[in-house]
């Protein structure tokens, strides 16, 4: 009866291992999509920047030439 005590506590413990490894693999790949999703903002903030600035440019030189 022991044995099957400390056999179903080893089972236990190690499922309990297996879901704090899924676990964490799972807290690694939302910290890697945080990541992307940060890097693809600042690309589209970055490239919105440009096309404010190039649309500007561009509107003072129709103004200029009127």
């Amino acid at each position: 009866m022991l044995v099957y005590l400390k056999l179903h506590l080893l089972l236990l413990l190690q499922a309990l291992h297996q879901r704090t490894v899924r676990m964490g693999k799972l807290t690694i790949l939302t910290s890697a999509d945080a990541l992307i999703e940060s890097l693809i903002s600042k690309a589209y903030k970055k490239a919105l920047d440009f096309y404010e600035q190039e649309m500007k440019v561009i509107t003072n030189i129709l103004t200029v030439n009127k």
